[in-house]
């Protein structure tokens, strides 16, 4: 599943700012149909799990006793454990190869479940491996759970696992590590499951008070914010028993989310919430950003000024949050002290390995040029465009600017050269821009052999460019590409052509709407295939009462199951199909401006046809 980080939110919604003047407008919000649809299909299919677990587990318990494997893991060292395999009667039931991140998950949660297996009644060995390291115990089975505590100690050279039988006393502690261990992997809906479930079977104590902190801590990581702000909003100022995330990061997701959304009430009211720490950190710069765009939003410039000067006397801010403030200071009117922090951002050391620091600085050499050059300082708008290296996705508007610059100062040939370095690349406004500009560079320098013939090239450039645009525009319409740009990767032959469609978040929030909706349908699907093992299970019951009782709760989940399945194909395709419908729009408007352009060219070179006629006839 892709999510969107706090910074890139951020970072995104000023990237407008560098295709357009200093007055752009706010980014298009998420889409509130889309949303909610998402949380509401989230939530039933989550209540649907729980009956159908809570099914599972009473289907597994009615034909025997049913095992549990809890592995202990506090206060011992993990760190290089290839495999975990569990053996029942000398046949493997389970078997997993960890990777690091599950590890670590393992460690910070102080274990998990690492299975629930009915089994029959009778004599049984059970043998628990850690790598090398193995563990068994006899047992007898009856009916009923039987909870199993798989414990390791010393380290990982002289590692001792052991097993012993639990109480059902222990049950509640180990559901909860359970799910704060999914958690940790962020598989937020398992961890969901594992409260819901424990609560409704009566394994956790409802009257818990610390439970519903978790229930809407994970829900909020799972993308049910409306639940978890009903629940949060009635509970401030209490503190969790058990954080699972920080109190600053719950509201500041909050209020991304409600902002995105165009909830400006919930957003301010969450935004409200957070604690300002002394010293700034990333979720603290990612506070103030979101309060000065909100408080912008509602008329409250001045307001958000205030806040503003109060951060600007604080140091240590990430060059993230000094390029939107800048920003932000420009869009505003504010351009001396904008442009200020710009220079100094700019003249910043980074790692040659920090992309999105690398990106910062040549956004600020790009807007540092547009305003040297409206300012009529050439001289100084070239030299700041130099600093965009020729894979930046800001090349092409660079260069340009370039020309641009270096033409006003009278070097019309070294100009023309800068425009030429990109004039083939015509799916970029830039480069088209470009090529009106060369014809017209030979005009002004009376070059007229030289303007007829970059006419003439221009021409057939946007030609080509027009036939590209219309083949996309078909391939579009059949649904081909859609599943490239599902998966963030680039139409191929089309260059930077969607780069700044694709990055708008309202339409990433769609693009990750369509991954959570897949992943909901595939787990959908998962039980399905249980649903079929029931059957064959049940039908096998020698009561007749208990066997009837049974059918008919898999046949009411079974049908609970086929709506929700239908639900979440249909959103899942009216997203994919939104997506298309953007993308599509998107390349009806580069047609558009790529025939104006065409245009243009055309009617330049019928002008200097008639005053090449004109000149003759005189």
């Amino acid at each position: 599943m892709l999510t969107r980080p706090l910074w890139l939110t951020a970072f995104l919604c000023f990237i407008p700012f560098v295709f357009s003047t200093a007055n752009a407008s706010e980014p298009a919000s998420v889409n509130r149909r889309v949303d909610s649809g998402l949380q509401e299909l989230k939530s039933d299919i989550a209540h649907l799990l729980r009956d159908m677990q809570t099914l599972d587990y009473q289907i597994l318990s009615a034909g025997g006793p049913v095992l549990n494997i809890f592995l202990d893991a506090r206060n011992v060292r993990l760190n290089g454990l290839q495999q975990i395999r569990v053996d029942l009667d000398d046949k493997t039931i389970f078997r997993l190869n960890p990777t690091s991140s599950q590890l670590t998950a393992l460690i910070e949660s102080g274990g998990a479940t690492l299975l629930q297996r009915g089994i029959e009644a009778g004599t049984h060995r059970l043998a628990v491996t850690l790598d090398q390291d193995t563990a068994d115990l006899a047992f007898e089975g009856s009916e009923g759970d039987i909870l199993m505590d798989v414990s390791i100690e010393g380290t990982n050279k002289r590692r001792k696992v052991s097993i012993h039988s639990a109480s059902l006393t222990e049950r509640p502690e180990q559901l909860l590590r359970t799910a704060y261990y999914d958690f940790l992997n962020r598989d937020y809906l398992s961890a969901l499951l594992q409260l819901m479930v424990g609560r409704h079977m009566g394994w956790i104590n409802p009257d818990i008070s610390s439970l519903d902190d978790q229930l809407a801590q994970i829900r909020l990581a799972y993308g049910l914010y409306d639940e978890a702000f009903v629940y949060l909003q009635n509970h401030t100022g209490m503190p969790s028993q058990q954080q699972w995330l920080p109190d600053r990061e719950i509201w500041l997701r909050l209020a991304q989310h409600y902002f995105d959304i165009e909830d400006n009430e919930r957003s301010l009211f969450s935004l409200q919430q957070i604690n300002v720490p002394s010293l700034p950190d990333q979720l603290e710069e990612s506070r103030q950003l979101l309060e000065l765009r909100l408080l912008t939003r509602q008329d409250r410039f001045a307001e958000a000024l205030q806040n503003l000067n109060v951060s600007l006397r604080q140091s240590g801010h990430s060059l993230l949050w000094r390029y939107n403030v800048a920003v932000f200071l420009l869009k505003n009117g504010h351009k001396d002290k904008g442009l200020e922090i710009l220079e100094k951002l700019v003249s910043t050391k980074i790692s040659g390995r920090d992309p999105i620091a690398k990106g910062l600085k040549e956004l600020s050499s790009l807007i540092l040029s547009r305003y040297a050059y409206k300012d009529k300082n050439y001289p100084l708008a070239a030299q700041y465009t130099v600093k965009i290296w020729s894979d930046s996705p800001y090349y092409h508007t660079a260069q340009l600017l370039l020309g641009k610059s270096v033409l006003a100062q009278g070097k019309t040939e070294a100009g023309v050269q800068e425009w030429q370095r990109i004039a083939r690349d015509l799916m970029d406004e830039s480069v088209q821009e470009a090529n009106l500009h060369i014809p017209q560079a030979f005009l002004m320098a009376g070059k007229t052999a030289q303007a007829e013939n970059a006419f003439g090239e221009s021409i057939r450039l946007m030609k080509m460019g027009l036939e590209q645009l219309g083949v996309l525009y078909h391939n579009l319409e059949q649904g081909r590409y859609l599943d490239r740009v599902l998966a963030g990767e680039p139409i191929p032959g089309y260059g930077g052509l969607l780069l700044a469609q694709l990055s708008e978040p309202s339409l990433l929030q769609t693009i990750q709407a369509v991954h959570d909706t897949e992943d909901l349908e595939n787990t959908l699907q998962q039980w399905r295939e249980r649903m079929t093992m029931w059957s064959g299970k049940v039908s096998g019951y020698p009561d007749p009462a208990v066997k009837s009782r049974f059918m008919q709760r898999i046949e009411q989940q079974s049908k609970r199951h086929a709506v929700l399945l239908q639900q979440a194909r249909k959103l899942k395709q009216d997203l994919i199909d939104e997506v298309r419908d953007e993308l599509l729009m998107e390349t009806r408007h580069q047609q558009k401006r790529l025939r104006k352009n065409l245009a243009r060219s055309y009617y330049g070179l019928a002008s200097l046809h008639d005053q090449q006629l004109s000149q003759g006839t005189q």
